[in-house]
């Protein structure tokens, strides 16, 4: 679907939507939300969610932005997003030569609206001449001391596309806009290039804040993962439930999608003061037929709005004590 949740659940039915749902709910809780906020200023699809970073250990969360999946760049000047906190960052050759680095411990994370403490957005562009056709890596620090000989750090490898696969590409011309031209990047996949021309927009519209605030939550989930649901997780109640924990806004808006090949799933999400909050949901199956049988998937969409400030718990249930394997999606929305 490509209109809003919020906007379906008003001009239709419960009885219509579960319909709807039935015939073209997503195979995937990566696939339940919409991307209507990027479709109103591009043409070409949107950027694939890359495996995570994740988190390594307790206290470090890094989320990849770009460079994607493929690693590709056009040229010089490329650029490096991302979400979490890091102390420095390099951009090294193949040689492990240095050719340029950033110390990140007092950098200012780009504006956003969503306040998500710990996983603020950055970017970095390093203006350095680079060769077509060779490959760099990023090289991000955890933490950083320079009388240390080796340092906790990620690495994230790309490439410059090369001058014949340059010559291939419909490369946008200086003159058109930079959503223009950001369209022309990501039809490329070129997803380094796509965000520093949409990064560079000044002043940026409310539809570019948008886009720009909802691909990132989209990008960078706040919780995802897949996990089994045991019949017997909490025998005190009649019905198998897990929690997890995240911090909120007011008026922070959370989208939750949740899927089971074994179960109806079914989403609830408590205040910090232990109270359900109230919220738009709609339920559904999407049916894979195959030669032998039929096999059924269980898919459950929510929209929740925060009212105050703390630590948040999105509660996964199963009816009648059910079992089984499930995928739980959410992210912020704006």
């Amino acid at each position: 679907m490509h209109r809003s949740l919020r906007s379906s659940l008003c001009r239709l039915s419960a009885v219509s939507l579960i319909s709807i749902l039935i015939i073209s709910l997503p195979s995937s809780p990566s696939q339940a939300l919409t991307w209507d906020f990027w479709n109103q200023l591009f043409k070409s699809p949107p950027p694939v969610p890359i495996s995570r970073g994740g988190s390594r250990g307790p206290y470090f969360y890094f989320c990849q932005i770009t460079p994607d999946r493929d690693g590709n760049v056009l040229g010089n000047r490329p650029t490096l997003v991302w979400k979490g906190t890091v102390k420095r960052v390099e951009l090294i050759n193949a040689g492990e030569d240095i050719l340029w680095f950033k110390d990140m411990t007092t950098a200012t994370p780009l504006s956003s609206r969503i306040v998500d403490s710990g996983r603020e957005t950055y970017q970095v562009t390093a203006n350095t001449a680079l060769e077509p056709g060779q490959l760099y890596r990023w090289r991000i620090y955890e933490t950083y001391y320079a009388s240390r000989v080796r340092d906790t750090f990620l690495t994230i490898p790309f490439q410059v596309i090369s001058i014949q696969e340059r010559e291939k590409l419909d490369l946008p011309k200086s003159e058109l806009a930079s959503i223009e031209r950001a369209d022309i990047f990501a039809k490329a996949n070129l997803w380094s290039d796509f965000w520093r021309e949409v990064l560079s927009i000044d002043p940026p519209t409310a539809e570019v804040n948008r886009m720009v605030d909802n691909t990132f939550a989209q990008l960078c989930p706040l919780i995802e993962t897949t996990q089994h649901l045991n019949a017997k997780a909490v025998p005190s109640s009649p019905q198998p439930y897990e929690n997890y924990a995240f911090e909120g806004q007011p008026g922070q808006t959370i989208d939750i999608a949740l899927e089971s090949d074994d179960f109806q799933p079914q989403v609830e999400v408590l205040s910090p003061q232990g109270t359900v909050l109230p919220k738009e949901a709609v339920t559904g199956e999407r049916r894979f037929p195959s030669a032998e049988s039929t096999s059924t998937r269980f898919q459950t969409m929510a929209l929740v709005t925060l009212p105050d400030r703390g630590t948040y718990q999105i509660r996964v249930k199963a009816s009648n004590g059910e079992a089984g394997q499930y995928g739980l999606r959410a992210v912020w929305r704006w």
